[in-house]
């Protein structure tokens, strides 16, 4: 019979822990997809016609669409109650994610 000290038992489980983590992790952040409304899609109506991945931003956990209104770059749209920064948008709707997630909402 094989005796094992309870050092090693302890980093083969503690090896053997973190494999697990580090794969569960990334099966999980892979898992994260995309996902855009059939009505955007559908380039037969005006929402999907005016839907291109140039005219999106994405973070994390989010992505921002918007339309043809303000351009491919709404930070620089000549009419101020139309400009928005996507980065900033998303910064927020991350930090407001992780807040809630804090609180057991996630």
């Amino acid at each position: 019979m094989l005796i094992i000290s309870k050092t090693i038992r302890k980093i083969i489980l503690g090896s053997i822990t973190l494999f697990f983590v580090i794969t569960y992790n990334l099966t999980v952040q892979s898992q994260k997809i995309v996902y855009i409304p059939n009505y955007l899609k559908d380039t037969n109506n005006v929402d999907g016609r005016q839907f291109s991945w140039d005219k999106t931003y994405q973070s994390e956990n989010f992505i921002l669409i918007w339309g043809d209104d303000v351009g491919k770059n709404p930070k620089i749209h000549p009419d101020p109650d139309l400009q928005f920064d996507p980065v900033a948008v998303l910064d927020t709707m991350e930090y407001i994610y992780s807040a809630f997630k804090k609180i057991a909402f996630g």
